[in-house]
């Protein structure tokens, strides 16, 4: 083999060069977006509350809720508490719920809580 064919079969592919930047630049990519988190500081629980669905079940009726954590941190022990606009009441306990994620609970009501207004609240939460 001539010195100019070895030296021409040693060169790195265009290929291999791309594959290499791009990986260096997800790695780079990881390490600021780690090093970004660990410095800002974690928004406390955020929460909101919504109706999913209203339906008739025996003895009363069934309001299906979705509690969203806007936040970053996560919250245990989080009561959420609905009532209508007669002084109805219901709540339920969500164990826990993690930053920047939603569970879903369920309330029950005697009344129909379709025409009455149906306040929904987070009543407080404990730091896990």
């Amino acid at each position: 083999m001539t010195p100019k064919a070895a030296a021409k079969d040693s060169r790195i592919p265009r290929a291999e060069w791309a594959v290499a930047a791009l990986s260096a630049l997800l790695v780079f990519g990881t390490i600021a977006y780690l090093v970004m988190r660990a410095v800002r500081p974690a928004a406390e629980p955020e929460f909101a509350v919504s109706v999913d669905t209203v339906t008739a079940r025996e003895g009363g009726w069934t309001v299906r809720v979705r509690v969203e954590n806007r936040g970053d941190r996560a919250a245990a022990a989080v009561e959420v508490e609905g009532v209508l606009e007669g002084g109805e009441a219901s709540g339920f306990t969500l164990d826990f719920l993690a930053g920047r994620s939603a569970r879903h609970g369920a309330l029950r009501f005697r009344g129909d809580p379709r025409p009455a207004a149906l306040a929904l609240r987070v009543r407080g939460y404990a730091d896990p």
